[in-house]
C-alpha cells in the first residue's frame, strides 16, 4: 500500500541523504524527527525495520497535511492548534518536497535506492 520505508544502505542515507535533505542531521535526531511525525517502526515480522504512517503514502504528497507533528491532537486545544498551525504548514510544505526528490531520485537511480517503499499489511 505504500504507507513505509527502509532505508537499505543505512553508510549511503548518512552520507548523501541525510546531509543533502535534512540540513546534515545525523540518524538519530532523522529517527527522533520520524517519532515526532507518528511515524511507527516496524519490530517483528518480514517487515521489520520499516518506517511505517498511514499518511506518508507513496505517490499521495497530498496526504502529508494530515500528518499531526509531536502530539495527538486530542491533547491540544484549539488556541494551541491554531498557534503552530503556519509553522506546521511550513514545516508540512517541506516535508512534501523532501518527499517529491526522494522518489524522483530513487526512480533516476541505477543502483538500488537508499530510500524505498515498502509493501504495509493493513
Amino acid at each position: 500500500h505504500g504507507h513505509g520505508f527502509v532505508i537499505r544502505d543505512r553508510d549511503l542515507f548518512d552520507s548523501q541523504i541525510l546531509p543533502r535533505y535534512f540540513d546534515g542531521a545525523k540518524f538519530t535526531s532523522f529517527t527522533r524527527r520520524l517519532k515526532r511525525w507518528n511515524f511507527d517502526r516496524i519490530s517483528r515480522g518480514p517487515d521489520m525495520g520499516a518506517y511505517y504512517n498511514k499518511c506518508f503514502v507513496r505517490e499521495r504528497p497530498d496526504l502529508v497535511g494530515s500528518m499531526m507533528y509531536g502530539v495527538d491532537a486530542g491533547e491540544m486545544d484549539e488556541s494551541e492548534i491554531r498557534e503552530e498551525l503556519p509553522d506546521h504548514r511550513q514545516q508540512l510544505q517541506q516535508l512534501k518536497l523532501q518527499q517529491q526528490r526522494l522518489s524522483k531520485e530513487c526512480e533516476n537511480s541505477h543502483r538500488a535506492p537508499t530510500v524505498s517503499w515498502h509493501q504495509q499489511k493493513q
